[in-house]
């Protein structure tokens, strides 16, 4: 009876841990990303699951910078707590030039819903030339986030 009687102690003592779904995107004459993921809720907000594309319409993007495919290991830092939901996505050019794309996201949550959070994004795309000197070109623009 005492063994019944621990183990049910130890499941309900358990807490109760929940995933939801995030989607984030943005649109415009710079940008189109869109990207989702996997959140966990209770467990520091884990991202086990991360995945997007970039389509980059900025002039002066090389072309291998155009489109770009994304995955949890370029989402190198995030903030999901209370209203905010923040994002930086950082990809760099496999080989030489040396080159990179950062995409930082910042929104807040809404008002009138709790699940659609609005803000910002502010995209830098770094390219070095043949010269070695660097060049950035920066938009920045509306984004959306929302749980599911």
């Amino acid at each position: 009876m005492r063994i019944l009687l621990s183990l049910a102690l130890i499941l309900l003592s358990t807490p109760a841990l929940a995933s939801a779904s995030l989607a984030c995107s943005a649109e415009d004459k710079a940008v189109r990303f869109s990207a989702d993921a996997v959140v966990s809720r209770g467990l520091g907000e884990q991202v086990p699951q991360f995945s997007g594309q970039i389509e980059l319409l900025v002039q002066g993007v090389p072309e291998d910078f155009r489109k770009l495919s994304l995955s949890l290991e370029h989402l190198t830092q995030r903030w999901l707590h209370g209203g905010e939901v923040k994002l930086r996505i950082y990809r760099e050019r496999e080989g030489e030039p040396h080159g990179s794309v950062e995409l930082v996201i910042a929104t807040r949550q809404s008002r009138k819903d709790e699940t659609e959070y609005r803000g910002r994004y502010e995209l830098a795309v770094t390219t070095v030339g043949q010269d070695l000197a660097a060049k950035t070109l920066k938009a920045r623009g509306r984004a959306t986030c929302s749980f599911g």
